[in-house]
């Protein structure tokens, strides 16, 4: 079976190495973006199978490129990440609670806290990746 195809966006150069790196170790093909539209350049390439977003691009709001990558890729399971996890925390007047369900509703299937947990992180890709049982 060929490695799982797994898009890391994060602009944050350590952040995005160490991740791809991360996953590239764990068996995943993972492919690295710093922007949105770099992102889905990538993709395009690669049809991801997940797509592990920050929230927060520069570019692009991480919520909107979900929502383009959901609508390019149906089949793309997307995970959103975030370091503003306080729901008192307000961004651009937007509770993050708030950005945590539009994310939700954007299709994403988790929302994971920075800085990330590798045991959950893996806990999702491999709840995510998983085949359907009847």
């Amino acid at each position: 079976m060929a490695p799982r195809r797994i898009l890391v966006v994060e602009e944050n150069q350590a952040a995005r190495s160490g991740l791809t790196e991360i996953l590239c170790a764990e068996g995943y093909n993972a492919h690295a973006a710093a922007s949105g539209v770099e992102a889905m350049a990538t993709a395009s390439l690669i049809d991801p199978e997940v797509a592990i977003v920050d929230v927060e691009l520069s570019d692009v709001d991480g919520i909107t490129l979900i929502r383009e990558v959901k609508q390019a890729f149906p089949s793309c399971s997307c995970v959103v990440t975030s370091a503003w996890t306080d729901v008192w925390i307000e961004q651009d007047g937007v509770k993050v609670a708030d950005r945590c369900n539009q994310a939700l509703h954007a299709g994403a299937v988790a929302f994971l806290a920075k800085p990330l947990s590798l045991d959950e992180l893996l806990a999702v890709l491999k709840r995510t990746l998983a085949p359907d049982i009847c």
